[in-house]
């Protein structure tokens, strides 16, 4: 479930340091915790209203932490198309521009199970406007 979102504002200081021992570690690139948060995803715990604060925070965390240790680093924005058949696309583009927004250097489409989400994932994480 989202309890991994969750994370990112009920122990944000474990979260933050998971990304400094990567980096720490000699990692060039450390993934925001945000792969359960989209609306739908976080639905599943009655939290799709603030599913934007949890994606706002995981992303404010991970580019903290960057900057702390190692400013040529990158932060990769992990996003998860909705469980079973149905579209995803609004969860994945909101979700997405809104990292895409914060700063991160790449969007990370993952769990993409059908060539149909992979699809969906793509165009949600890859609009033109967005490519720098």
């Amino acid at each position: 479930g989202p309890w991994s979102a969750v994370a990112n504002k009920t122990s944000p200081d474990t979260v933050r340091q998971v990304h400094t021992n990567y980096l720490d570690l000699g990692a060039d690139i450390i993934t925001t915790n945000t792969f359960w948060g989209n609306r739908s995803r976080m639905g599943v715990a009655g939290l799709a209203d603030d599913w934007e604060e949890y994606t706002l925070l995981a992303a404010e965390i991970a580019l903290a932490a960057r900057d702390a240790v190692n400013l040529e680093a990158y932060v990769a924005a992990g996003i998860a198309p909705s469980p079973g058949d149905g579209d995803s696309y609004d969860d994945l583009s909101d979700q997405a521009k809104v990292l895409a927004e914060m700063g991160v250097d790449i969007i990370l489409t993952e769990y993409v199970g059908t060539v149909h989400k992979v699809r969906q994932s793509v165009r949600a994480a890859a609009p033109a406007q967005w490519i720098r």
